[in-house]
């Protein structure tokens, strides 16, 4: 297809990944009750429209469920430059999501055998295989060559090394242009979005081809700058405890009388190595004998 530009309508489910309710558990469900993706390939730029509520049933928690009210959220991304739309339309710069939005251009149906004409793919059967974002994706066709199935790896503070699969079913004539009327985005195997089609308009749509000042800045600062060293501050609250704060989320810790324990140690790699760390300057006679997570979130588990 020689198509520049698609725009995608939907409903259906986003989930947050490392939210489960319990460990092994899927990831909690919101309710999607409009999605409007629009892709530009040539830039390539995308913009999302998503408006999301709380679940039919019973709501277990998760990922900040129960909502008190409907969510809507614009997501945008430019080349390298991605940025968040507020409802006064204010955007403010995202700048570690770009490769994450650019990745989903190059997932989607149409992206992927674009992105394979363009990174020299090689074809085994059914199977197209080429490199992108440094990142290796494998698309799987159907008999009559439409995409089933586009995977590839990425990296997860709590699971490392963390498969990232699209796949599309249930294809029909959106108006003459044939496009599957499910896709679903599963990370870690368990669903981030479930998305039922309702229209797809080939040439339809504006993705965002120009780039807010501001986004365009934080974007050209962002890939200059070396990622800054966390920052850990410790404030003595009684004998023997300390808390730890600094970034989110916050530490505490307990001292005993040959060790101590630390009460969190969040989010990923750099900063809970900066909380051990700071921890075992301030107490340097005392190991670091336990961790103790307050619940199995992985934001809570880095």
């Amino acid at each position: 297809n020689n198509q520049n530009s698609v725009q995608v309508i939907a409903t259906g489910s986003s989930h947050a990944f490392g939210q489960a309710f319990k460990p092994g558990g899927p990831w909690p469900a919101f309710k999607v009750t409009s999605f409007t993706q629009t892709i530009n390939f040539a830039d390539p730029s995308m913009r999302i429209e998503l408006e999301r509520t709380n679940p039919d049933g019973a709501i277990q928690g998760g990922g900040g469920l129960p909502l008190a009210a409907s969510q809507k959220q614009v997501q945008a991304v430019n080349g390298r430059a991605a940025w968040n739309i507020a409802a006064s339309g204010t955007a403010t710069p995202a700048p570690n999501t770009a490769d994450d939005r650019l990745l989903m251009i190059w997932m989607s149906p149409m992206g992927v055998i674009r992105a394979a004409q363009q990174n020299n793919a090689t074809v085994s059967g059914r199977t197209i295989a080429f490199t992108t974002q440094g990142r290796n994706i494998k698309a799987t066709l159907n008999a009559d060559n439409t995409v089933q199935k586009v995977e590839t790896v990425i990296d997860t503070p709590v699971t490392g090394d963390t498969a990232l699969t699209w796949e599309y079913s249930r294809y029909r004539d959106f108006n003459g242009f044939t496009y599957p009327g499910r896709m679903v985005q599963l990370q870690g195997g368990h669903p981030i979005l479930d998305l039922i089609v309702s229209e797809v308009r080939p040439g339809g749509g504006n993705a965002p081809t120009h780039t807010p000042p501001n986004v365009a800045r934080a974007a050209a600062t962002s890939a200059a700058a070396s990622p800054a060293a966390p920052t850990v501050t410790l404030t003595k609250v009684a004998d023997g405890v300390h808390y730890v704060t600094g970034g989110s989320h916050h530490s505490l810790i307990v001292e005993f009388s040959d060790h101590v324990v630390l009460f969190e140690v969040p989010q990923n790699d750099a900063r809970a190595i900066a909380v051990i760390e700071a921890t075992r300057k301030a107490f340097p006679r005392k190991p670091v004998r336990y961790v103790v997570n307050s619940h199995n979130h992985f934001d809570h588990a880095g």
